[in-house]
């Protein structure tokens, strides 16, 4: 019977080029999906560049050093949080304005809670790369040849 191990060995070498093929028809369509309004551009995406950085910078400072037990739990934490950003904005997206039709006093909130996890899902994903980076095996560096003259 395979193990998990087994099962991470092989998504290496077999796993990873299957699913970047797969999804390579729908790679241009998938990243020019919008998933809030055009109303909000460019600004928001400016403000999302910025918060991505800080929240990697963030999570890069707290999570050095850290066992990774600790951060694999916060890994997964953060992968949960950007499913539910992306899923919020996404649902928002498509209800909106098309099933959706808020009053005037809760378009406000509609419209803060679409924003909210917009960014939400940049900060995630930035911080998810820098914890799936510390996760990472490291070594030594090589010394350089000839001691290093």
């Amino acid at each position: 019977m395979l193990g998990l191990s087994d099962f991470a060995k092989r998504w290496e070498a077999c796993g990873i080029p299957a699913a970047v093929g797969v999804l390579a028809p729908w790679y241009e369509k998938v990243l020019a999906f919008p998933l809030i309004s055009p109303y909000w551009q460019p600004e928001l995406n400016t403000f999302c560049t910025v918060a991505g950085a800080i929240a990697a910078v963030i999570a890069f400072t707290l999570f050095l050093g850290q066992p990774k037990k600790v951060v694999k739990g916060w890994l997964y934490r953060m992968l949960v949080l950007l499913g539910a950003a992306f899923l919020a904005c996404l649902v928002l997206k498509l209800t909106v304005g098309v099933t959706f039709f808020p009053s005037a006093h809760y378009q406000w909130i509609v419209w803060a809670v679409w924003i909210i996890a917009y960014v939400a899902m940049f900060a995630c994903l930035s911080a998810n790369l820098v914890l799936a980076m510390l996760l990472l095996p490291r070594s030594a560096p090589a010394s350089p040849p000839n001691g290093g003259v």
